[in-house]
């Protein structure tokens, strides 16, 4: 079992990978990018539910 902190970093660190795709994604195709935006604010949401 991870430690509140641990899952926090963890997430922190997903959403640091994301946002890097996001950012080569971009490039590639705004469909796309916009997906991943979607998917990015769902992934913030957990984020913030889990630090409560």
């Amino acid at each position: 079992m991870l430690s509140p902190e641990s899952r926090i970093k963890q997430a922190a660190e997903r959403a640091q990978a994301e946002v890097e795709a996001l950012e080569k994604a971009k490039t590639v195709s705004p469909m796309l990018y916009f997906g991943s935006m979607i998917l990015a604010a769902f992934a913030a949401a957990a984020l913030l539910h889990i630090a409560q």
